[in-house]
């Protein structure tokens, strides 16, 4: 690498996010890391608290802690904003309990400046690259202008505009009560950011195209898959089960569109069949769940260590979703050796027919034959899912997102 780009990154995440945990070990890795800027970061001096505590208490919170750190990382660089979160939280507590959409405007934007103003004390001249969020941009994007730097803003969900416009169709589709219903937040934050961007960073060709349809002027928009742990999600050797297990993970809501797997199921009537959700309800929740179904069985919350075990359990993973990016659960299941049936929407990194099978969204007959097609074939199911397993680690490891996003720094500061 080049000396006179050592220490010109800075990876701003907004809120705590694992893969750009990743991104920021590969930056530091190749000499480009200025500093991590994160809601939260557990340091080392909290992090053997935290072990005890999680080995007493059984309360998963203390678990979940654990992830939020990286040994591999520099302490020195990680910069913790924790406060920022606080109003983050009042955010999404006040969706849908606050009806004035004005307001839950203001403290959206409040959000978003408070974190940039606080993220700008560490973007110093020297900094030629900001790797930020969208939706925590609004601040830092005019700073890094100023002092002559590129904003690769990262949106890992489709465009506001799609997901509000995908949205007003189901909750008319599902009568959804007004006051149940939740969009895309904060849309008009991130709208803001991807118009006053250099750079878009996306991680499906789905997100890219949704973002292509609605810019007001042409940029780059680049797309790099997020990883999967292989070591940790991997398939093991199982005698064939008599009972047929489909697994969906993810919010119980419209947008993941777990409803149309309910309804296919119905349609089917197949003997000895069970679809396990995992993932909480949510207030926008179709009212198809409130319906008893001897098929369906639900675990609001299962710690993220014992997801592999799930995924083992399952024979097929189905996640029909309407509004996705490149979802980490696909990638899961995919290293975990399932046959995957989803829609474009979720699924960009499945080839039809030879990883997994990609049915239109929506429609509840193409899925439903392919959930017959895996359940009179459980032969086809498992080739299927042995050749997705050989997928995930070919070509979607957590090392291939960092290469992949490493070029991408590299490129960039190529032309600054």
């Amino acid at each position: 690498m080049r000396h006179e780009l050592q220490g010109k990154v800075v990876i701003s995440t907004g809120h705590a996010r694992l893969h750009l945990f990743y991104a920021a070990i590969v930056a530091q890795e190749a000499g480009l890391l200025s500093s991590l800027l994160t809601s939260f970061y557990l340091k080392e001096k909290w992090a053997s608290l935290v072990e005890r505590l999680s080995k007493l208490s059984r309360k998963a919170f203390w678990k979940r802690l654990l992830l939020w750190r990286d040994y591999r990382l520099d302490e020195q660089v990680v910069v913790s904003l924790g406060s920022t979160e606080l109003i983050s939280r009042l955010c999404m507590w006040s969706k849908p309990r606050i009806p004035i959409k004005e307001l839950r405007y203001w403290i959206e934007r409040i959000d978003s400046l408070y974190y940039g103003k606080m993220a700008n004390r560490y973007i110093n001249q020297h900094v030629k690259l900001i790797h930020s969020r969208s939706g925590f941009s609004r601040a830092v994007i005019p700073h890094a202008h100023r002092i002559g730097a590129k904003v690769l803003l990262e949106q890992s969900i489709a465009h506001p505009a799609f997901t509000r416009k995908m949205l007003q169709d189901e909750y008319d589709k599902w009568n959804i009560p007004t006051k149940h219903r939740v969009y895309a937040s904060p849309e008009r934050e991130m709208e803001w950011d991807i118009n006053n961007c250099d750079y878009i960073l996306t991680n499906s060709e789905f997100c890219a195209g949704t973002i292509r349809q609605h810019l007001k002027r042409q940029k780059p928009i680049l797309v790099v898959p997020t990883g999967v742990d292989t070591d940790h999600f991997r398939p093991t050797a199982t005698e064939r089960r008599r009972d047929f297990r489909l697994l969906f993970v993810g919010n119980v809501d419209v947008r993941k569109g777990v409803a149309y797997a309910v309804e296919a199921l119905k349609k089917l009537k197949l003997p000895r069949t069970k679809l396990l959700i995992v993932g909480r309800k949510s207030i926008d929740s179709p009212p198809v769940f409130d319906e008893t179904n001897y098929a369906v069985e639900y675990l609001p919350h299962v710690p993220y260590t014992m997801m592999p075990e799930i995924f083992r359990s399952a024979d097929v993973f189905v996640f029909p979703s309407l509004s996705e990016g490149s979802a980490r659960v696909v990638g899961e299941a995919m290293a975990s050796g399932l046959c995957c049936i989803v829609t474009p929407n979720a699924g960009s990194i499945i080839s039809d027919g030879i990883d997994g099978f990609i049915v239109p969204p929506r429609d509840i007959n193409t899925l439903a034959e392919r959930i017959l097609q895996v359940y009179e074939n459980p032969d086809l199911a498992a080739e299927i899912g042995m050749s997705a397993r050989k997928t995930a680690v070919e070509r979607l490891t957590w090392r291939h997102y960092q290469e992949n996003l490493l070029r991408v720094y590299m490129n960039i500061l190529s032309t600054v």
